[in-house]
């Protein structure tokens, strides 16, 4: 069907002159444009024909006194042309009349009838012009109704695009862990690779995708013939848009954190940036999910997809059209009432869920502070997932379940639901305007098709009948054809409400599993497993059918692929794994990539046995004894599944150094298989003698792994005998030429490459029995203490050294002496992290002794040391950490080096502040800084400390390793200014810091910002101390971990108690509600510091007999948890209450007795030295008042505090 780009042109330009000629709205010449590109796509491309279209309508258009102009310029076409020309214009008024039906009839007769009649056409022209227009008409809606096939769009490329892109901030971390001086160059690389290198993967992916899917489809559709489809159209499910809003707004999210740990740009404009990249990737998800991702359906598929597209194109009998007219009606009503039962569920569970919401808010269950506290955990969640610490995620996820932030999510979730029933709600306007439309079709085919059923019942017709006839058919049939189009309208506002209605529904199950969580977490699990089993029960079938389709994708293809490709990816990724774990460059940040290349390995592995066909073996047809071999039942093929599993993860756990009590489940995996061969074989070899000796031999092989289980005492002997018999036997079978079969012969090679595994790592195994195969009762202990070491219950301390003295006596001699010290170290780590009492550690040091005499251990070493700095004994922490150092060079563990030195360096620092001892201290300090540039605190307090100032300014300059280059300069900046405030009292330096900590950005939005700047003038004694503690605590408050947000506020309080005096009341009660809120949340029930801050501020405000008491409980609960050790900071705050508030004489003996205790655990700490000169001055003795006034004298001399004295 030719049409000239010049008829284009010339109807464009009388359709558009609406002022001159027509007055037809825009919306009825788009649907003409839009009707030309389908007509003539065949002739030309959209770019032509709009490109005659534009020309058109800026040709004369607006002109009124140029109407006669259009007709001239008409007439003196070609009549090819001019037909051609009046035929579109006959297809534009075709449209306008079903959008103004009376004012385009009226158009059309006044001003068309015009153009004719000046036209001079004669009544063949018309004829022509009319069949031309009804061709037009025909071929736009064969193409819109028949030609059309709409095709599911695949998730493939978007699913990769995010596996890619998660995959990248594995990349990000190793960029991390292997580079001394990351920074933003990295950050860019990265940011490059996640915004145009994944794109342009996952696009040209989806591109050679889509013409390999085109082929497909061509050759699929050389069968249609006549009904080949002309063109497919991709058309995306609700659940994909909902996938990709969801990706986009993860990626936005990861953005926004990496311009926010990486730069210095402003914190609002970081959030507008994550919105962009969040718009941004949308935007191409989007295209990527709607253009080229063509879902592979097949044939069944593709006809069933036909069969649902009802067209009438051809004439229709009377039945057919009653046939047609029924479907189509029933269908409408089955959808009409599945969609007000839509609304009426909207209604009730939006109103319901709305109401949830406004209660929540109208009862103050949760306020607008903490839905922002549970933003900036949600925050916290992303930042953790970015930098895959999965620790941190875990636990932030856990604090997400605490009772404020369930409410925030219920808010947050219940206004959410409601959205979601007020969309399907809101959806039903249009559904009601389409219906009304289809109603009003079916009625009138309902009225037509009565009276040709009258002319069908009558006896004798006439022409005239026939003709009528005919005509009443040709109307039902435009009215089917109309009522179609409008069905096609229906099917996707149906859609859009079902979908929406569903995910308000599914939103309203996470509202029920979050409210469980309120009374139990075991109450949301069941909440959760209700909900699962209802969508499973509902969608059996389809399950039923995926499983069947994915049992023969695994089959078919997955057998293949995995062959060909995964397996041997997977098996050099192994590999690669294994050389980093032999040559010692194997860590934790490897361990993803070491997951998923066993975990492909075991799925290939999987698929191979499970499908292993018979075909594969070679059959012995002469020796019908053993047909038996091949009959490898389901039961068989699970035994060597479990033995290629317990292989391959026994070896995964014993090269990455993970938890050995994994290998025990693994392991006795394989104990059920070779009992399961040991039975087989008899009836494999038709119980000949080599039928007996391999059953003897999986007996034997059994019972020697169990016994290594057990750490028996024949154990080694007993597997040494197997490994021999195994020998012996495999080197007879193979002289003798038996063939067991196939897979016997795999299960004996599997079986002693196991035998030789556990006998290398009989060791390992026994940790692993030593930690699962303990009776209930050391079961029971061993939890009790867990729980002790995780509560950190110091109320009951009598029964955990009970608790460890079993350990040590009765249940650690259960391991080797090679392993023993490992197991030691893991108790006493943990004890010494929180128990505070000295006998105890006293006595894990009598533990550490002992086990120190079986094994140079250099971890328990360190252990060691750090239980003597926990007593305050340097000098023997000193000893322990060079005897380290001393057996790490023997034989390495897991505390490096430079941990040591660190260590060294700080007990230096704390035993004396002599030159020679700092010297030492800098010595071990400045090797700690050359192993990691982290270690820079002690390093700086040495150099000051020393006098050396110019290395201490290039220390915070930065050189090549300096502070400079950690991390972005904003973390620089505050790292330097906390470097010179832990390590100086210098007041030149500490305005140095001052002007550090200035420079960084979120000043009063950041905490650890805030406070740093608060301590800073605070000791500077600066008038605006107050302003910036107050901005620290009110950051605090809205803190949402509860641990973090107690110790912030108290050193807040703290910190106030030297200006307190100065404040008005109103502040003064701020401080004071600050270090209650602090008592009021800590978890930990007996940590008694806090109360002695409250002493403190107590004294501090004047309220002297509450100071008093306070001060009295805190020490009195200070004897209780630690017995015979006290914080010496408690100590010196305690006895400082005392003083300040009362002058009871025995009073301030107790305080003296604490100050003693205080300078005796910290002699270098000038604060406490002269608190205890102050006390002696009111209590005496004079003697030691005057030693005490000596040494304090000395130590100011030394630190600078004090001057010398002119004579």
């Amino acid at each position: 069907m030719q049409i000239s780009k010049d008829a284009i042109f010339q109807a464009s330009r009388i359709i558009h002159s609406k002022d001159t000629i027509f007055s037809i709205p825009d919306d009825v010449t788009i649907e003409w444009r839009e009707a030309l590109f389908q007509v003539l796509e065949e002739e030309y491309s959209r770019e032509v024909i709009n490109q005659c279209i534009s020309n058109g309508s800026r040709g004369y258009a607006g002109k009124p006194e140029q109407e006669d102009l259009y007709w001239e310029n008409l007439q003196s076409q070609d009549t090819e042309i001019t037909l051609q020309v009046l035929s579109l214009i006959e297809l534009y008024f075709h449209f306008a009349e079903k959008e103004k039906e009376g004012f385009a009839k009226n158009e059309k007769e006044e001003k068309l009838g015009k153009c004719y009649e000046k036209l001079q056409l004669s009544s063949t022209e018309k004829r022509k012009v009319s069949i031309l227009k009804k061709n037009l008409l025909n071929k736009f809606k064969s193409e819109k109704y028949q030609k059309t096939l709409f095709i599911p769009a695949s998730i493939i490329p978007v699913s990769i695009d995010f596996i890619l892109r998660f995959s990248s901030l594995w990349v990000l971390n190793l960029i991390f862990y292997f580079q001394d001086n990351t920074g933003q160059i990295f950050a860019f690389l990265f940011f490059l690779l996640k915004i145009i290198g994944i794109a342009l993967i996952v696009l040209w992916f989806a591109k050679i995708r889509q013409k390999k899917i085109g082929r497909y489809y061509e050759h699929l559709f050389s069968n249609f013939h006549e009904q080949k489809p002309s063109r497919i159209k991709i058309q995306p499910k609700a659940w994909q848009f909902t996938l990709i809003v969801l990706m986009a707004a993860f990626e936005g999210n990861l953005m926004y954190v990496l311009f926010d740990e990486f730069s210095d740009i402003d914190y609002f404009l970081v959030g507008y940036i994550g919105l962009f990249f969040a718009l941004i990737t949308f935007l191409y998800l989007y295209f990527v999910l709607n253009t080229i991702s063509p879902g592979k359906l097949k044939i069944s598929k593709l006809l069933a997809l036909k069969k649902d597209e009802l067209t009438f194109l051809q004439k229709l009998s009377a039945d057919e059209n009653d046939e047609a007219f029924v479907r189509l009606e029933t269908g409408f009503v089955s959808k009409k009432q599945r969609i007000e039962a839509y609304v009426i569920e909207s209604t009730l569970f939006g109103a319901l869920s709305f109401s949830a919401f406004l209660q929540l808010i109208a009862n103050d269950l949760i306020t607008l502070a903490e839905i922002e506290d549970f933003a900036v955990l949600y925050y916290e969640v992303f930042q953790k997932l970015l930098l895959l610490n999965f620790d941190g995620l875990f636990n932030s996820m856990g604090i997400m379940t605490e009772k404020t932030h369930v409410f925030s999510i219920l808010a947050i979730l219940t206004l959410l639901c409601s959205i979601m029933f007020l969309v399907v709600i809101a959806s039903r306007l249009k559904f009601r305007d389409v219906s009304d439309k289809l109603e009003q079709c079916f009625n009138l085919i309902r009225s037509l098709n009565n009276k040709e059923e009258d002319l069908l019942l009558k006896d004798q017709t006439s022409k005239e009948d026939e003709r009528r006839f005919k005509l009443l058919n040709q109307k039902i049939l435009n009215q089917l054809n109309e009522a179609n189009g409008y069905v096609r309208e229906i099917n996707p506002i149906a859609g859009f409400m079902q979908y929406f209605r569903d995910l308000g529904v599914v939103i309203f199950f996470v509202i029920l599993i979050a409210s469980g969580l309120f009374f139990s977490k075991f109450l949301a699990i069941a909440f959760s497993l209700l909900a699962i089993f209802t969508i499973l029960y509902f969608n059996s079938d389809t399950f039923i059918k995926k499983g069947k389709a994915a049992y023969y994708w695994f089959k078919d293809d997955f057998l293949y692929i995995g062959k060909t490709y995964l397996l041997p990816l997977a098996i050099g990724i192994t590999i690669l794994m294994v050389l980093l774990a032999f040559i010692g460059k194997y860590n934790y940040r490897w361990q993803p990539l070491a997951t998923f290349s066993f975990a492909l390995l075991s799925v290939v592995r999987i698929v191979q046995i499970f499908f292993y066909n018979q075909e594969d073996i070679e059959i012995n047809k002469d020796n019908s004894s053993l047909i038996k071999v091949f009959r490898l039942n389901k039961i068989q093929k699970i035994g060597w599944i479990l033995a290629e599993l317990s292989l391959f993860w026994f070896f995964y756990l014993v090269l990455f150094d993970q938890s050995q009590f994994s290998v025990l489940l693994l392991l006795t995996m394989i104990l059920l298989y070779t009992a399961l061969i040991a039975n087989k074989s008899f009836t494999i070899l038709g119980r000949s003698v080599w039928a007996y000796l391999l059953a003897l031999d999986f007996i034997l092989l059994f019972v020697a792994i169990f016994s290594n289980f057990l750490g028996l005492e024949f154990a080694e002997s007993l597997m040494k005998i197997t490994l021999i018999i195994q020998g012996l036997l495999i080197a007879g079978m193979v002289i003798l030429k038996v063939q067991p079969g196939g897979m016997l012969w795999r299960s004996l090679i599997l079986a002693n490459i196991l035998c030789l595994g556990i006998f290398f790592f009989k060791e390992e195994l026994k940790v692993a029995f030593n930690y699962g195969n303990i009776n209930p009762g050391e079961i029971s202990k061993l939890m009790e203490m867990e729980e002790f070491n995780e509560k950190e219950e110091n109320t009951n301390l009598e029964r955990y050294e009970e608790l460890c003295e079993w350990y040590m006596s009765d249940y650690l001699i259960n391991f080797s002496e090679e392993k023993q010290p490992e197991a030691v170290y893991g108790l006493l780590l943990d004890m010494q992290d929180w128990v505070g009492d000295s006998t105890l550690l006293k006595r894990s040091i009598y533990w550490t002794d002992e086990a120190l005499t079986k094994s140079n251990s250099s971890d328990l070493a360190y252990l060691k040391g750090l239980i003597y700095r926990r007593l305050n004994d340097h000098e023997q922490a000193i000893y322990a950490f060079k005897q380290g150092v001393e057996f790490y060079e023997i034989k390495p563990g897991k505390i490096r080096p430079e941990v040591f030195y660190n260590n060294l360096a700080y007990s230096f620092l704390q035993t004396s502040l002599d030159s020679s001892v700092s010297e030492q201290a800098l010595e071990y300090a400045k090797k700690a800084f050359d192993e990691s540039i982290f270690y820079t605190q002690n390093y700086m307090k040495a150099l000051l400390r020393l006098k050396k100032y110019e290395e201490a300014i290039q220390l915070l300059e930065g050189d090549k390793r300096g502070t400079s280059n950690i991390g972005n300069s904003n973390d620089k900046k505050y790292y330097s200014a906390n470097l010179i405030f832990s390590t100086t009292e210098d007041s030149a330096f500490l305005e140095t810091a001052l002007a550090y900590i200035d420079k960084t950005t979120d000043l009063k939005k950041d905490v650890k910002k805030a406070e740093l700047r608060a301590k800073i003038l605070n000791k500077l004694d600066k008038e605006e101390t107050w302003d910036w503690l107050e901005i620290s605590g009110d950051l605090y408050s809205k803190e949402t971990d509860n641990e973090v947000k107690a110790i912030g506020l108290n050193n807040i309080a703290t910190q106030s108690c030297e200006i307190i005096s100065s404040l008005n009341p109103e502040k003064k009660q701020k401080v004071l509600d600050w270090i209650k809120t602090a008592i009021k949340i800590s978890k930990k029930e007996n940590n008694y510091v806090y109360g002695s801050t409250l002493a403190m501020v107590l004294s501090a405000v004047g309220e002297n007999e509450k100071a008093i008491l306070e001060a009295n409980k805190v020490i009195s609960r200070g004897y209780e948890v630690d017995r015979h050790f006290i914080h010496p900071g408690v100590y010196y705050e305690c006895s400082n209450v005392f003083l300040n508030s009362t002058s009871d004489s025995a009073l301030l003996l107790k305080a003296r007795e604490w100050s003693e205790k205080s300078v005796e655990f910290r002699p270098l700490n000038y604060d406490y030295w002269n608190n205890y000169v102050n006390i002696l001055e009111k209590t005496g003795p004079p003697l030691a008042y005057k030693k005490a006034v000596e040494e304090k004298r000395k130590l100011g001399l030394k630190l600078g505090k004090e001057e010398l004295e002119l004579l």
